[in-house]
Order: C-alpha cells, then sequence, then structure tokens
C-alpha cells in the first residue's frame, strides 16, 4: 500500500502502521507499570503503604501521581515475531553487502558499523 500511496502523508501513514505493528511485537511487558492518580490522603497512604510502591510525584496539595509496579506481569506479545523480522533484516543486509558490495568493490570497502536498518561502509578510494 506504501508504494501506491499518492503523496507524502499517506507514504508517512503507512509507514507508521507498519513501524507500529512492528513496535507492538517487541514491546516489553517488564517496563510498564501502574499510574494512580490521586486527590485523598487516605487513599495515598494506602498506595505508599503497598510493596509494589516506586515512587509519588506532587503536582499540588491536591493532587499527586502513584506509580506501582506491576504484581503479574502478563508476557501477551508475540515477542518471536519481532525477533524473526530483525533476524530475516540483518540476514538480507549482509547478504547485499558481502554479495552485492564486496564483489563489486572488493578489498576497497568495509563495513565499519551496523545497526537496525542501517550498514555505515568505508570505501576507500577507487584511484
Amino acid at each position: 500500500m506504501r508504494k501506491k500511496a499518492a503523496n507524502d502523508f499517506e507514504k508517512d501513514f503507512f509507514k507508521l502502521l507498519n513501524n507500529a505493528v512492528f513496535g507492538k511485537t517487541m514491546e516489553s511487558m517488564r517496563k510498564r507499570m501502574k499510574m494512580e492518580l490521586v486527590s485523598s490522603d487516605q487513599r495515598l497512604q494506602k498506595l505508599i503503604n503497598r510493596t509494589t510502591f516506586k515512587h509519588c510525584t506532587t503536582y499540588n496539595e491536591n493532587l499527586n501521581a502513584v506509580s506501582l509496579e506491576n504484581k503479574i506481569i502478563d508476557f501477551c506479545k508475540p515477542i518471536y515475531i519481532g525477533f524473526a523480522v530483525l533476524d530475516i533484516s540483518k540476514t538480507l543486509m549482509y547478504d547485499y553487502h558481502y554479495n552485492v558490495m564486496q564483489k563489486h568493490y572488493g578489498d576497497k570497502i568495509e563495513l565499519m558499523y551496523t545497526d537496525t536498518g542501517k550498514l555505515l561502509l568505508l570505501l576507500l578510494s577507487l584511484y
């Protein structure tokens, strides 16, 4: 759909959709926390006394935000899909470097750094 997009907005929109789906497959459930906005002193004290209490931010005398750790972590995200996408991407990138670029430039090209979706190459002078 991205290739058939008529304008930049549509291209960016379809790219965002793909990235959002991929991002959800790699989402870390361990990093989630519960947050509760509290306006009563009794409720604030009750939350502070919990073993899952992390920290409290006071916004004014009537409003506090209390952060709590999750007691139960639900691993409901398909992380294996995200790993598979990353591995396939890495395989395609290395294949391009070694079977296309290195065949063309020989010992004049060197792989310096890789990141998700990037290759940093050193191309020595051909002359």
